[in-house]
């Protein structure tokens, strides 16, 4: 997931840690927000990917592509919380992309519920996210809790490069503007490098994907290492696996 000091939300990707009792809606998830993979019961992509307006590795191929995420045994373990969220491409537009996610997870003493938008701006290096609005509520215990906020990054933070593979690094630079429940925006100077450092078949409930993993060592920001797949995106991290996937 992505972290920042001042927005603790699900801006960058959509699953978060639980609400405490004294802290938000922690943002805690894997990647930058939405990603695809195949349907549920497939053995994940072959054939040729049309790479439409963002190459094959961010696996939008149009308006209405929706994956489904749910939370790993471990995240499980970890929070006692589970649940799935949803993102889908809500529109293209040229060459800015929409992605909506909604989610929910609940445990025994209480629940999250999230809604987030995000953008990608695409071109022939890939796609660039550019920014995040979210808004958050649940319970924890006795206490209630609800925020909203938005990030942005300028110029863009390339997240899914035209080409990939094993051996491929790209390094960015960016200010990451950032505020909560309406407070001063706080800038942040982030610096990331990014590498492909193993290929293998990931197998996941949407089916089986040749995928690739991606380190990213960042400053600034903060961002789970994904395992990509050609054709579908982010299939799984530490704290999330596709569980479906509407081309």
């Amino acid at each position: 997931a992505i972290h920042s000091p001042v927005l603790l939300l699900a801006l960058a990707c959509a699953k978060q840690a639980p609400p405490g009792d004294t802290a938000s809606l922690v943002d805690s998830a894997a990647d930058t927000s939405a990603d695809t993979a195949d349907t549920a019961g497939d053995t994940g992509h072959t054939g040729t990917v049309d790479p439409g307006v963002c190459g094959v590795w961010s696996g939008v191929q149009r308006a209405g592509t929706a994956w489904t995420y749910v939370p790993s045994d471990a995240y499980v373990a970890t929070y006692g919380m589970d649940g799935s969220f949803v993102t889908t491409v809500t529109a293209i537009d040229n060459d800015v992309v929409t992605l909506s996610t909604e989610g929910r997870y609940d445990g025994a003493n209480g629940y999250f519920h999230f809604v987030r938008v995000d953008t990608w701006r695409c071109d022939d290096q890939g796609a660039w996210w550019t920014g995040s609005t979210a808004q958050s509520d649940g319970v924890s215990g006795s206490n209630t809790i609800a925020q909203e906020g938005w990030r942005s990054f300028e110029p863009g933070w390339l997240v899914r490069p035209w080409t990939l593979e094993l051996g491929t690094s790209w390094a960015d630079s960016f200010a990451l503007t950032s505020a909560v429940n309406g407070s001063e925006p706080e800038v942040v100077n982030a610096t990331c490098t990014s590498t492909v450092i193993d290929e293998q078949n990931r197998v996941v409930g949407a089916g089986t994907f040749p995928a690739l993993l991606v380190d990213h060592a960042c400053t600034g920001v903060s961002l789970d290492d994904p395992w990509l797949a050609e054709g579908t995106g982010l299939v799984e991290n530490d704290d999330e696996l596709l569980e479906r996937f509407v081309p």
